[in-house]
């Protein structure tokens, strides 16, 4: 299926992009954000997934905080929490570059992913949506700020 993909300035400027989506009736949770910002929690309980950018911090992962744990015992997020948790899809695909890969998940061709990485780095988020209706989705995404927006 084809992915809308656009560049937005920052994770703030993406609440303008999901209520737009939402509401002309679309499903936020198959809106995929590349960044390495923060998301605000209007967007998580939106259920709009996050792909962190970057390397993973391995002190943090290999240490007590890494865990999801609470008071010694396992916790499954969401099952003990009436919000929805802070949904950031990890790849543990292995690549050395993890940037390339969640744009590969968008569909960005591997001659354009450069410009899509240097954005990122700048600390403008990458956004994507699946659909076979791009010409209706590119216009909601070039409208919330998106720039440049395209179909892949």
């Amino acid at each position: 299926m084809p992915f809308v993909v656009g560049i937005f300035p920052n994770t703030a400027s993406l609440s303008k992009l999901s209520d737009s989506l939402k509401g002309a009736g679309l499903d936020l949770s198959r809106l995929i954000v590349i960044s390495e910002e923060e998301p605000s929690e209007a967007l998580i309980d939106d259920g709009v997934r996050f792909r962190a950018s970057g390397e993973p911090d391995t002190q943090t992962l290999d240490s007590a905080f890494g865990n999801i744990t609470s008071s010694g015992g396992t916790e499954v997020p969401g099952l003990t929490n009436e919000r929805t948790p802070f949904r950031v899809d990890v790849d543990s695909r292995g690549s050395s570059n993890p940037n390339e890969e969640a744009l590969s998940d968008l569909n960005v061709p591997d001659g354009r992913t450069d410009d899509y990485e240097l954005a990122i780095e700048a600390g403008r988020c990458v956004a994507g949506y699946p659909t076979a209706d791009t010409d209706s989705v590119r216009g909601i995404f070039v409208s919330a700020g998106g720039n440049p927006v395209e179909i892949f």
